[in-house]
């Protein structure tokens, strides 16, 4: 990995990117109650106005819930543990902050966050019938594709017709050798998906719209947590004092990254839980203190941003531009929570 330099007064131009900027984020909060059952409390952060709002739905769960993916306004939440048939027909107690709906997450739900009737979660069929625990779940194209560690294929969710269709490993592959739930990301540029086969330590790119596989990279050292924007892979690697590294697909190689500024030792110093793009080369790191149920403990959510462009002088350097520590308080306090999404 190439040493990183932090030099002021770069100039840098920004990439093109075919998404908007995105300025919120949809999180979902574990909450337990007196039956011992994992509540999906959703909430929203407003980067822009620095405010959180509460969903007024909630999810109920025996071993709470797993990915989250949206396809416009509509949010969707798969995986899970298979439920218990005894404990579904149970609501959430009138206690859980005066939700006004609440249904027994079964392995795919959803919610429109846009719809004027307000219905709340709604349950979709699952692939298999039986939920997964931790698949790797993208949105592409108007479709949720659903990859599971060991399975011998892949479940393709189409809204329109709610129905699932099968997609089978690359050709030289049995099962889909995956490791963790960001193994799976869109490359809308190249129209098409990335697929990290991490114990064979190669990446395949899957073309829908020709419906083939092909090995595009063949070593990447596992980071789990990731993202891919505009024809680079950027990791979070909290053993570097620059937090991210990034690596470019076509080139292959790693990049240079010129940081405009000094990154705070508030921000590299902290293990973050997750990593995603909000578009226009922002990248957002997000982590939370949980609170153990003591009394006068809150829950803290922390957000750190840093914004990249390609340098005009050298297409081998990044310029990176890192943006104050946001903390956020939530109230009331949350035990985890286990999944963020920008929206």
């Amino acid at each position: 990995m190439p040493r990183h330099k932090k030099k002021k007064g770069i100039e840098g131009k920004k990439r093109g990117s075919i998404s908007q900027e995105k300025d919120k984020i949809f999180l979902h909060a574990v909450v337990h109650d007196e039956e011992k059952f994992n509540y999906g409390k959703f909430l929203t952060i407003d980067l822009k106005k620095g405010q959180v709002s509460e969903c007024p739905y909630a999810l109920l769960a025996e071993q709470g819930l797993n990915s989250m993916v949206s396809i416009g306004s509509v949010i969707y939440v798969v995986g899970g543990i298979k439920p218990d048939g005894m404990k579904c027909n149970k609501r959430p107690p009138n206690s859980s902050s005066g939700n006004k709906k609440g249904i027994y997450h079964k392995g795919m739900s959803f919610l429109d966050l846009n719809s004027d009737s307000n219905p709340g979660w709604v349950e979709a069929p699952y692939f298999h019938d039986t939920p997964d625990c931790s698949p790797s779940v993208l949105a592409f194209a108007g479709k949720i594709y659903v990859f599971v560690n060991g399975d011998s294929q892949a479940g393709i969710f189409d809204p329109t017709s709610n129905s699932w269709e099968t997609l089978l490993p690359p050709p030289d592959h049995s099962i889909f050798d995956i490791i963790c739930t960001r193994s799976a990301v869109p490359d809308p540029v190249n129209n098409r998906i990335l697929l990290d086969f991490g114990r064979m330590g190669c990446y395949y790119a899957y073309y829908p719209d020709e419906r083939r596989w092909e090995k595009v990279v063949e070593f990447i050292p596992f980071f789990p947590k990731h993202v891919f924007a505009d024809g680079v892979f950027y990791v979070y690697n909290p053993k570097m004092p620059d937090i991210v590294e990034a690596y470019d697909v076509s080139s292959k190689q790693w990049l240079n990254i010129e940081f405009t500024s000094e990154v705070h030792y508030r921000v590299w110093r902290y293990e973050f839980d997750d990593m995603f793009y909000l578009g226009n080369g922002l990248i957002c790191l997000a982590g939370y203190s949980p609170n153990y149920d003591l009394p006068g403990t809150r829950t803290n959510l922390f957000i750190a941003k840093i914004r990249f462009h390609r340098s005009t002088a050298r297409p081998t350097h990044l310029v990176a531009t890192p943006f104050p520590l946001e903390i956020y308080t939530l109230d009331p306090p949350y035990s985890a929570i286990q999944s963020f999404l920008p929206i």
